[in-house]
């Protein structure tokens, strides 16, 4: 069962989807940048360092962060953010 928060900072809107599953539990990040361009930011980085750090202390993996904008798509795993 999936279970969406969000987190507003600045003009981005954060999601964060939990899963929890039989053998473990994780999380991706997902937002979007109302420019269009799916850039992560330095914000955008930072914050999710931040968040990694919060989620390892309680046991959360961060499978990916998302960025969506009109221009596609960015995910921080295949840019080796993660």
């Amino acid at each position: 069962m999936a279970v969406p928060w969000s987190l507003c900072r600045g003009s981005c809107r954060w999601l964060i989807v939990f899963e929890c599953r039989l053998l473990g539990s994780g999380s991706s990040l997902i937002h979007n940048h109302p420019s269009g361009d799916p850039k992560p930011s330095r914000d955008d980085i930072e914050m999710t360092k931040e968040i990694r750090k919060a989620a390892e202390a309680l046991g959360i993996s961060i499978h990916d962060h998302l960025v969506i904008g009109r221009k596609g798509h960015a995910s921080f795993r295949s840019l080796g953010l993660i």
